[in-house]
């Protein structure tokens, strides 16, 4: 068993050990291991009870804490939107020093607008984030903005899993949304970059303070990639990965 998968689940208690290291064994192949890490929501990949969630990846130790009890489940953790609820992890992520793209797999229950993953404070005002901006439509969003940009349709997804990306660009003029094979690019001023150093969120945001905002359903897999390592192409490398090691039978397209 590789060495850093093996630590992995001596830490977390994660039991599903072989899809653990077929997974890690892959991001290695793949080139990205230091570039990347991720928090793996399926309870049996993760602690599966009590309010630390454990990171995997070789850009550093950031384990998380749930906020308002959201639930594990085998899928992964279950968020509920009028509970508030969230993950806080202990990263320190500064857009305006490298390339960061932040991912995430889930499954949204309803048709909201609904905060995924991002960077900041909740309920401050500046940062980064991905979320699902309408039934059927998918969006980052900016520092400190009113207005999702840019955003790609995906039609109406609500009930299955998907894997879904942002993508900014450390110079603070290009973002960029993944939906399965789809992407959608925007320019966008130089305020999409903040120089604050925030962490990483999981089922809500920095920029909203209200409730409104908070996941509304499943997610199973939160991944933040770091410097020339973050493109669009490595994460389509790392979804087709996921689908065969830590994503089975969560039918993903």
């Amino acid at each position: 068993m590789d060495s850093d998968a093996a630590a992995y689940c001596a830490r977390s208690g994660a039991t599903d050990r072989a899809a653990i290291n077929a997974f890690v064994r892959g991001v290695k192949s793949l080139g990205l291991w230091q570039n990347m890490v991720c928090w793996p929501l399926r309870s049996s990949q993760n602690a599966g009870f009590g309010d630390t969630v454990h990171s995997l990846g070789g850009l550093g130790t950031f384990n998380g804490t749930r906020v308002n009890a959201p639930a594990w489940g085998a899928d992964g953790v279950t968020f509920v939107n009028v509970s508030s609820q969230y993950i806080t992890t202990n990263s320190s992520i500064n857009l305006s020093t490298a390339d960061t793209l932040i991912a995430a797999v889930a499954k949204f229950t309803d048709s909201g607008i609904r905060d995924l993953v991002g960077t900041g404070t909740v309920g401050g005002s500046t940062g980064f984030l991905l979320a699902q901006g309408s039934a059927t439509s998918l969006a980052a969003q900016a520092q400190g903005t009113v207005t999702f940009f840019p955003s790609i349709n995906h039609g109406s997804t609500q009930g299955s899993f998907e894997a879904y990306a942002a993508l900014n660009s450390n110079s603070g003029t290009t973002v960029t949304v993944s939906f399965g094979a789809s992407t959608n690019s925007s320019t966008q001023p130089t305020h999409v970059v903040n120089s604050g150093n925030h962490p990483f969120i999981i089922g809500h945001s920095s920029l909203v303070a209200s409730g409104s905002r908070y996941m509304q359903g499943d997610v199973a897999l939160a991944l933040l990639i770091r410097g020339a390592q973050a493109t669009m192409a490595n994460w389509g490398s790392l979804t087709t990965l996921y689908k065969s090691t830590l994503g089975t039978r969560l039918g993903l397209p």
